[in-house]
């Protein structure tokens, strides 16, 4: 990574009196694309194999840690345990590097190396949840009652972008996105929403919730879930309503 000081889990590294150090003067490594597989199946007598796509695996991050001229005391170790075991991916960004964002928990062992005076680094390995970096947190809001409604988006990322979305709905009825950009990405609709309502879709876990109670939207969902392309995605809304979107681009390198 480059820089010293970080980010991690709501708190600034320099806080606890930690930073990043290199225990060499080589080069620094940072993550750049994650590790991808083919997946292929060789067939007999065939010599080139069937090619059904890549998988690409989370990132990590190695990273070296040090209280510098400070000491591992018990109370700086303990201190330390506690800020880095999370149970869940928590935020990570290096301070000068706040346009890339990664979710983050480390996996596999920590061991202390420390000489007598109690001075001495940790190596950490970070595991990310996806093989890309974030941006910073994106929301937007759209007046779409004069139906229809145009709305170009621009994704300024460097993959596919499933972004969140509450419909506000005015009047009873449905909502259509349709991506007029591409001719291969088929339309999101959901049907018979109440006057007032408000949905909340999750395009890339795929869920759906309504404010309603005891009321379930899948059934008027046509399984049809947003998809906007790197580069510029013109959409057009039919149905009255008001939608807020809410994303973060994904970043390679």
């Amino acid at each position: 990574m480059i820089g010293k000081d970080f980010y991690f889990n709501g708190e600034r590294s320099v806080d606890k009196g930690i930073s990043i150090v290199k225990l060499n003067t080589g080069y620094t490594q940072s993550p750049f694309l994650a590790r991808k597989e083919i997946i292929e199946e060789k067939i007999k007598g065939r010599d080139k194999p069937y090619f059904f796509g890549v998988s690409r695996r989370p990132l990590q991050i190695d990273l070296t840690l040090s209280c510098l001229d400070e000491q591992w005391t018990y109370e700086k170790r303990r201190e330390l345990a506690r800020w880095l075991n999370t149970d869940d991916y928590a935020e990570f960004y290096v301070a000068n590097e706040m346009f890339k964002i990664y979710y983050v928990q480390y996996v596999g062992g920590i061991d202390l190396a420390v000489q007598g005076t109690l001075q001495g680094y940790i190596k950490v390995t970070f595991r990310c949840d996806s093989p890309y970096a974030y941006s910073r947190v994106f929301q937007e809001s759209y007046d779409c009652t004069g139906s229809p409604t145009s709305i170009k988006f621009v994704n300024e990322g460097d993959a596919d972008l499933y972004p969140e979305i509450w419909i506000n709905k005015v009047g009873d009825g449905g909502v259509t996105i349709s991506n007029t950009s591409y001719g291969d990405i088929s339309d999101f609709i959901i049907s018979n929403l109440l006057n007032n309502e408000t949905v909340y879709i999750n395009n890339e876990s795929e869920e759906i919730v309504t404010d309603l109670i005891d009321t379930y939207r899948y059934q008027n969902h046509n399984g049809v879930f947003l998809k906007l392309r790197r580069g510029t995605n013109n959409l057009q809304v039919e149905g009255t309503c008001n939608i807020t979107l809410r994303y973060q681009y994904r970043v390679w390198g």
